[in-house]
């Protein structure tokens, strides 16, 4: 079983609520985003617990469920895991292992958007994760990193062939009939 939210600290996590009786523990993880985590069994069935936010939700899924599933079953099949060049310098709090969202082409990595859990649309543009592990508190642009592949490869991410042409569709784009 596996659950999204209300796992955290605040006042109002119902999840965390609910299972308060159950075998189901909930800790912290150092891993931003997703330091929140539950994990147990709830009437001998597994039960995982991941945070809300939607970055953080697909943090865990593909650092914790992904790995576990694959042993278990077989599938589904890991991610391609490459080295990069860092376009961008980042910071990062060196206690924890910090995942960003980054778009990798010819070896090199551009973060997109920042650190937040809550940035869906930095997830939204990128095609990998980038991984800077614990005891990493900054990069500069040149350093090389570990990256996840969860997208496709552009061959040219600003290319115009990627968009929809008018003309190719069969319609005028002038209007005029």
């Amino acid at each position: 079983m596996l659950s999204t939210g209300g796992i955290s600290q605040g006042a109002y996590e119902v999840v965390k609520q609910a299972l308060a009786d159950s075998s189901v523990e909930f800790s912290s993880v150092a891993l931003q985003p997703g330091g929140p985590q539950a994990h147990g069994t709830i009437s001998g069935i597994p039960f995982l617990g991941f945070p809300g936010n939607p970055v953080s939700a697909l943090v865990s899924f593909e650092m914790f469920l992904r790995p576990a599933l694959r042993t278990l079953t077989g599938a589904p099949a890991p991610r391609p895991v490459l080295d990069a060049v860092l376009v961008d310098g980042l910071e990062s709090p060196d206690a924890k292992h910090q995942v960003r969202r980054g778009l990798y082409r010819d070896g090199k990595v551009t973060l997109v958007g920042g650190p937040g859990s809550h940035l869906l649309h930095a997830l939204a543009a990128s095609n990998c994760l980038v991984h800077v592990p614990v005891g990493v508190a900054a990069l500069a642009a040149g350093d090389r990193v570990e990256v996840t592949l969860t997208g496709p490869v552009p061959e040219d991410p600003f290319a115009v062939e990627d968009v929809l042409v008018l003309a190719d569709a069969g319609t005028d784009p002038a209007g005029t009939g």
